[in-house]
């Protein structure tokens, strides 16, 4: 068994996303299953619940699931245990406080990434069980969790490698001894902006990607572009280092395209209301300058929008969307650019830049000549001026 660790009262991190991820990976290839908890402990102090904002953006990433503990409901057995711990003389009071006393020897454990460690007692001296509010403490809770649980695998951040020590010494005094396993991942650092799953998603990167680019965090993937099931083939925890690894956006923006380059033609239409494999191959086009959803957005939405004919190119663009009211079926882009010519008697520049205006609401992008195809059975609804 496996176990990911909610904090309601904080937004969904990438560094949990990424823990979440490599749980995933792993509770599949061992076909064991995942427990998530959600630390409500002291709920009514910590600010904002966004428990169920956290488990909805998970399921975007197909990373829910079905198995949920609230701390909140084992309250009860972390104290009774603590108690138990007391009476035995293995923790002490201090002041409001119930600590486990401290460790005579060296607290050791394995981690799947750096091997057998030891750390020192005087590490570990002040090990919580019951805070001053009559709380448990998070490493109580955890060390108690995973014995009930029966958890054999602990994926957590880097910095928590003390707090390793504190939960096994804890599991000890308690007298549990089936092992756990600890992978501490890397380091994580990341790029302006790149800590905030939901603001990542906002500015129109794909679950896919996202996944792509953490699971590809200090390891070297046998492909650059994959998805989460294809990682259940290779992913191998032990390849990693504890080297610090970065989130970086270019690499990020690269995988971004490629995912959506992968994406089915008519599916990607539907993000825009169609259910038209064209206008999926129309987004297509414009990937090269614009790899995320909503720069794509900027570029899409004009098309289906009224245009502005007015200034310099206004007149010209009037005559054009009147002659493409009346234009018959014209399959071919040199069939319609010469029927347009004829009705209007523009050409070359005076064509180009009024009718790219009126077809694409903007000034630049591909070449009208890939655009078409992709337009044509909506070409007098693209090629609308206001009345």
């Amino acid at each position: 068994m496996l176990r990911v660790v909610l904090d309601p009262a904080a937004p969904l991190r990438t560094e949990q996303l990424w823990v979440t991820a490599v749980n995933a990976v792993l509770s599949r290839q061992q076909d064991t299953g995942t427990v998530y908890r959600v630390d409500d402990r002291a709920e009514a102090g910590r600010g904002e619940v966004r428990e169920e904002e956290q488990r909805r953006l998970l399921a975007k990433f197909a990373l829910d699931s079905e198995r949920v503990i609230h701390r909140s409901e084992r309250l009860d057995i972390y104290r009774r245990l603590a108690q138990g711990l007391l009476e035995r003389g293995r923790a002490v009071a201090d002041g409001d406080r119930l600590r486990l006393k401290t460790p005579e020897a060296p607290v050791t454990f394995d981690d799947a990434i750096r091997g057998a460690q030891s750390v020192p007692p005087e590490m570990i001296a002040d090990t919580v069980l019951i805070d001053a509010d009559g709380n448990p403490s998070a490493d109580l809770a955890s060390a108690v969790d995973d014995m009930l649980d029966a958890v054999t695998l602990a994926v957590v951040p880097d910095r928590s490698l003390t707090a390793a020590a504190r939960q096994e010494h804890i599991r000890r005094q308690l007298d549990y001894d089936a092992p756990v396993t600890w992978l501490h991942l890397p380091p994580l650092e990341t790029d302006g902006g790149m800590t905030d799953v939901l603001e990542l998603l906002e500015a129109g990167y794909l679950p896919d990607a996202i996944l792509n680019a953490l699971l590809s965090l200090g390891v070297q993937p046998p492909e650059t572009v994959f998805t989460l099931p294809d990682a259940v083939a290779w992913y191998t925890p032990q390849a990693l280092s504890d080297a610090p690894v970065r989130l970086d956006a270019d690499h990020l923006r690269a995988l971004n395209r490629a995912h959506l380059h992968r994406m089915d033609d008519k599916a990607l239409s539907a993000l825009y209301g169609f259910a038209d494999a064209e206008i999926g191959r129309l987004v297509k086009l414009y990937l090269d300058e614009a790899p995320t959803l909503k720069e794509l957005d900027a570029r899409i939405r004009p098309f289906f929008a009224p245009k502005p004919c007015d200034g310099a190119w206004g007149e010209a663009m009037r005559r054009l969307s009147g002659a493409i009211a009346t234009m018959p079926v014209l399959r071919t882009w040199p069939e319609a650019q010469a029927y347009l010519t004829d009705r209007t008697g523009l050409t070359g520049p005076a064509l180009e830049k009024p009718l790219r205006r009126l077809l694409t609401g903007t000034e630049s992008g591909p070449p009208l000549e890939a655009i078409y195809p992709h337009i044509q059975s909506y070409i007098t609804e693209v090629a609308r001026c206001p009345h």
